[in-house]
């Protein structure tokens, strides 16, 4: 992961976003005592979903037995069915 120090994040911060955007690659900002780490926001979102999902009870192992199992035995949905 790139490194700025604060002052190198200020004189660059828009080159610093479109290159977090256009890569999703995250960026660490950091002083002597503290750090943070930059991300687009579509990156930040994603995570989010990605833990809120993890914290359903049970979730996570019903979509991987899911995915073992057959294409040709899944149901096709129309919207009519809704």
């Amino acid at each position: 992961m790139k490194a700025y120090s604060i002052l190198e994040a200020q004189e660059n911060l828009a080159n610093i976003a479109k290159s977090i955007n256009k890569t999703h690659k995250p960026v660490c900002i950091k002083n002597e005592t503290n750090s943070l780490i930059l991300l687009s926001k579509a990156d930040y979102e994603s995570l989010q979903e990605t833990l809120y999902l993890y914290s359903i009870p049970g979730l996570i192992h019903e979509i991987n037995e899911a995915s073992k199992e057959p294409i040709e035995s899944c149901k096709v949905y129309n919207s009519s069915d809704w």
